[in-house]
């Protein structure tokens, strides 16, 4: 992994990790944010019934 200069706060990270869950409204998502709901919906569905994916 690349390392960021130090002039740059935590804050400004590029990475989705650090970015949480952030709510973006939808007609303004990127496909990184359409990527990670995706996700999110995905891993929710299979927490709420885990038998289906085993």
């Amino acid at each position: 992994m690349m390392q960021k200069p130090d002039n740059t706060s935590s804050t400004e990270s590029d990475e989705p990790a650090s970015r949480g869950t952030e709510k973006v409204p939808e007609e303004a998502e990127d496909m990184a944010h359409v990527l990670r709901r995706l996700n999110a919906e995905k891993e929710e569905k299979r927490r709420k019934n885990p038998g289906l994916y085993l």
